[in-house]
């Protein structure tokens, strides 16, 4: 397992063999990821600075679920060979990686680790199965609709980043097993884009025209998700998958929960302990036409969450919101 390390400012060698001989163009780093690592090698990258992509990057270089590929940016000035946890970074010193219309694709089993990333190209970052994206604020800035921020097809975990596409889906999973934590997703046509056995957990699908889409397939799991001014907070289709939804807030929504069924064929799903808030309509069906509560749940409630700064990306709750302390409560010695 080789280390790796990436700094456009370096003026060595550009072996990557360590920081005064670190890789200092793009085309040494295109090498690298297609061409040179292998199983378990980890690639560290200087924070604080630009990486302007010049073509497209395309590795067909696989990790393995016991030896992944990292990539991971770390903060400006670290010195480490290798660099620790304690050098990770967080905000607007992780390495930027502004890749354009150039596309940017990992194979199996590679992390995403403390990045930053802009693009326009058609599957915005993408990482292919068993992969992990973690502390990474991707957006992409096309104006043709249809594109992504983040592309994890398939077995991925992704864990608090901030995503966005302004015309298409900030991520999306097209196959099955997506597990989505604590990730803040704002301002896109579509939140989040599933297919089979997904969990969501404590996310934010903040102003986007459709927050969660699960019309490929509405078998999904979700808990603790905030879903405001969105048109459509989640969106479901005519299938008999079961669902489930528990301690999520929907507010200032056209439709809270939009479900497109006839009435003998309604979703097999368990709600409840959910907040409904200053939504034209709370449970709508019939693709919006009609509104149908009879899917609520007994602990279902109506308050004002008082979110401290929704605007200004701050969700956390205010000393006297109604939605503290108000979710389903963890049962002992049931029976």
């Amino acid at each position: 397992m080789t280390v790796y390390y990436v700094d456009f400012t370096a003026t060595g060698t550009s072996t990557g063999a360590n920081w005064a001989n670190a890789i200092d163009n793009w085309t040494d780093f295109d090498t690298l990821l297609e061409s040179t690592v292998s199983a378990g090698d980890s690639i560290y990258m200087m924070g604080g600075q630009t990486y302007t992509s010049t073509s497209t990057l395309a590795t067909v270089i696989d990790g393995t679920q016991n030896l992944p590929i990292k990539l991971i940016g770390v903060a400006s000035g670290t010195t480490a060979e290798p660099p620790t946890v304690s050098d990770w970074v967080t905000g607007s010193d992780r390495p930027l990686i502004a890749c354009g219309a150039n596309a940017f694709r990992l194979d199996d089993y590679w992390w995403m680790v403390n990045l930053r990333g802009t693009i326009t190209e058609a599957t915005g970052f993408r990482a292919d199965v068993g992969s992990y994206a973690y502390n990474c604020d991707f957006r992409n800035t096309s104006g043709t609709a249809g594109r992504i921020a983040l592309s994890m097809p398939s077995a991925n975990l992704i864990v608090n980043n901030q995503l966005q596409s302004d015309n298409g889906s900030a991520i999306e999973t097209s196959t099955t097993l997506a597990r989505v934590h604590s990730n803040y997703i704002k301002g896109s046509a579509i939140g989040a884009k599933f297919s089979n056995s997904s969990i969501f957990t404590f996310n934010i699908f903040y102003d986007c025209v459709v927050g969660l889409d699960g019309t490929i397939s509405d078998d999904v799991y979700m808990l603790g998700n905030v879903f405001d001014n969105c048109t459509d907070g989640f969106t479901a289709s005519s299938t008999e998958a079961p669902g489930t939804i528990i301690n999520c807030s929907f507010s200032n929504c056209t439709n809270g929960l939009k479900l497109d069924y006839s009435s003998t064929n309604k979703l097999n799903w368990f709600l409840d302990y959910n907040n409904w808030y200053n939504n034209t309509r709370d449970i709508s069906v019939d693709n919006g036409s009609t509104e149908d509560n009879s899917m609520k749940g007994i602990h279902d409630t109506a308050v004002n969450p008082n979110f401290t700064a929704a605007a200004s990306d701050d969700f956390t709750l205010t000393t006297g919101s109604a939605l503290r302390n108000a979710g389903m409560p963890l049962l002992h010695g049931v029976g």
